[in-house]
């Protein structure tokens, strides 16, 4: 699941003399789309605060996304704009030139707004207005194109889902099959992977082999994995298969895998399909 961290700019809010609505307003429409909201904070408009926390939650791989709300008017004390810049590494001019040109066409105080957006690590930070009603209007707009920005995840869920080469295992059917058949009384799972494919057998494959299933692309980063220390499976059968025949993915594009979709090898067209997940 992707994570998003909700940040409101509000000398008031901070004061507690303001309720804050659009920060719940970004929650509502975040927790709709699927997201995990991880962290609501007002703080106060203060450049150094805002910056610190947005960097701490990108540096921290608390989320994947960063919503902020308020500071990107005219005001001596709007200075959301400036602590985006002075956290972010890349900016992406596109999605605040979005917001600006959809909101014109509802009204011309858009063309006033300063919102930027950018990446910091692996974390896309984007400034959205101050008002509830503009706050809907921009992200409802945007949200449905911000998957296809941030994918690299994993599955929903999932303990390995994360930023990093690992983030989802396969194991072959034929494989599990013919330990069971030594004897081995193991059920689909039993050894951590997350799914179970029939047809393909994963340890010839090179690394950088990519698998699509519909719209989903994994590529192919590891084969085989260190035996955890006191598995269950080895101590009995004195073996394991996961060390040598699962294989790990990260995801390339995002999507929905389910119980009997096919997969196939991006450059081979070869078939296979899914058998749990």
């Amino acid at each position: 699941m992707k994570r998003v961290a909700i940040i409101t700019s509000s000398d008031a809010g901070y004061a507690g003399e303001r309720e804050d609505k659009s920060g719940p307003a970004i929650k509502e429409i975040a927790e709709k789309e699927g997201y995990q909201v991880v962290s609501m904070d007002i703080l106060p408009d203060d450049r150094d605060m805002l910056a610190r926390r947005m960097a701490q939650i990108a540096d921290e791989n608390l989320a994947e996304l960063i919503l902020t709300t308020g500071g990107t008017g005219f005001s001596a004390r709007d200075v959301m704009p400036e602590a985006t810049e002075d956290v972010i590494e890349r900016r992406v001019p596109g999605i605040p030139e979005a917001i600006r040109a959809y909101s014109m066409t509802i009204t011309k105080r858009a063309m006033l707004s300063r919102a930027t957006a950018g990446i910091r690590r692996q974390t896309l930070i984007i400034n959205l207005p101050g008002s509830p009603k503009a706050v809907r209007e921009s992200l409802e707009y945007i949200i449905p194109a911000l998957e296809h920005g941030i994918e690299d995840w994993g599955i929903k869920g999932d303990a390995h889902a994360g930023k990093w080469h690992r983030q989802v295992s396969l194991l072959s059917y034929d494989k599990i099959q013919a330990f069971r058949s030594r004897g081995a009384e193991v059920e689909d799972g039993a050894f951590g992977e997350n799914l179970v494919v029939e047809g393909f057998d994963f340890a010839t494959l090179p690394v950088g082999t990519r698998f699509c299933c519909k719209d989903v692309v994994l590529e192919l980063t590891q084969v085989g994995k260190e035996c955890h220390h006191g598995c269950v499976i080895f101590q009995k059968m004195g073996d394991c298969i996961m060390p040598r025949e699962g294989v790990f993915t990260r995801v390339l594009k995002g999507g929905t895998i389910r119980v009997g979709d096919d997969l196939r090898i991006q450059a081979e067209e070869a078939g296979g399909s899914t058998d749990d997940l």
